[in-house]
Formats: C-alpha cells, structure tokens, sequence
C-alpha cells in the first residue's frame, strides 16, 4: 500500500511542478473573482476551465 501512495505522490509531486504557472494563474483567478469584480474574455475563461479540468481529472 505505502508503494501505491508513493507512486501517487511522485506523480502528484510532478505534476504540481510542471504546471506551477498554470495553477498559479488558476489560483488568481479564485482570487479575484472571490474580492473583486472578475472579468474574463472568451480566452481566459476557457483557458482558466482548460486548467481546472485538468486539476480535477489528477485529482
């Protein structure tokens, strides 16, 4: 069992650091959305999607 999370947590490890500016971007986005008046264009919203899909088909 514990070689299983291993496995998991290297993965998770690696996919974190490969897209750190994507989350980071992500991240921001919840930011301003949550203290602020968001705007997005037709782009970004699908781009922030694009990202939160992915995140949610690692997890």
């Amino acid at each position: 069992m514990e070689e299983g999370l291993e496995e998991n947590a290297a993965f998770l490890a690696d996919y974190l650091r490969k897209h750190r500016r994507e989350l980071a971007e992500l991240t921001e986005a919840h930011t301003r959305a949550t203290y602020g008046l968001a705007e997005y264009d037709q782009r970004e919203a699908e781009l922030l999607l694009k990202i939160a899909e992915s995140v949610i088909t690692v997890l």
